[in-house]
């Protein structure tokens, strides 16, 4: 699978320009399986202020590589990852998207929709620390009640630049009901760890979903069904005059 790039108009030249430097993405391959083939399938986006890494701690993730000439993204890229997990074959949509405000239309129009959602802050720069109770006020009110938010303190490699405690984040994280990880893609530190994270509450997100659907669906007894729409076999009215 490639990065697809979802563009406002104004953006065509510009973007004609960054395609030199998109890196070609992959799929995991799964043994035995087409790639089409799944049993769910599940979405997360990934969100935070512009230049905080999301790009690359998604690059990291998928490729397991480190890109020091990432440019920023702009509209929305998407990875697709297949993998297994208790037999069946689970198809994760990443969502990535850009910080800037004034792509901020196009970043809450995916809220609808995803099972999970990754805020991202730099640990260096702590205005982009002080926006996350922002983020996550936006997704709290606009994607589905309950989906879980995952927070993650990039750039944690850099430490003599830190300027948001490890402490301080926790405890924001904890006040919010979000896990929190401390990340960075340039290392590797960190990463598999919080996405793994982020892909079981996604999992666990979409089946509780899949549950409360099945259980909203209700089949009415013969009895209550209108009589202008009520079968009217002999059997059907045997089962209304017995209430079954």
């Amino acid at each position: 699978y490639s990065f697809c790039t979802l563009l406002p108009p104004s953006a065509n030249k510009l973007s004609r320009r960054m395609a030199a430097h998109a890196p070609v993405q992959t799929s995991i391959p799964i043994t035995g399986h087409s790639a089409t083939k799944y049993d769910m399938l599940i979405k997360t986006i990934i969100v935070g202020d512009s230049s905080v890494g999301k790009s690359s701690l998604l690059y990291r993730y998928s490729e397991d590589l480190w890109n020091p000439t990432y440019v920023a993204t702009i509209g929305v890229d998407f990875k697709v990852e297949m993998f297994e997990r208790d037999g069946k074959i689970i198809k994760m949509q990443l969502w990535d998207t850009a910080g800037h405000e004034r792509f901020k239309s196009i970043t809450q129009s995916y809220y609808r929709g995803t099972n999970s959602v990754v805020v991202v802050f730099d640990v260096t720069n702590r205005d982009t620390f002080e926006h996350v109770e922002r983020w996550v006020s936006d997704v709290r009110a606009r994607a589905a009640t309950e989906t879980p938010i995952v927070i993650l303190g990039n750039k944690c490699d850099l430490e003599a630049q830190r300027q948001v405690p490890r402490e301080e984040a926790e405890a924001f994280a904890a006040r919010n009901k979000c896990n929190y990880f401390e990340t960075s893609a340039r290392q590797d530190v960190g990463v598999r760890e919080a996405f793994d994270s982020v892909t079981r509450q996604c999992v666990e997100h979409r089946v509780h979903q899949i549950t409360n659907n099945k259980k909203r669906v209700v089949v009415p007894k013969a009895h209550e069904i209108p009589a202008q729409n009520a079968d009217n076999s002999f059997c059907a009215k045997a089962a209304r005059f017995f209430g079954l």
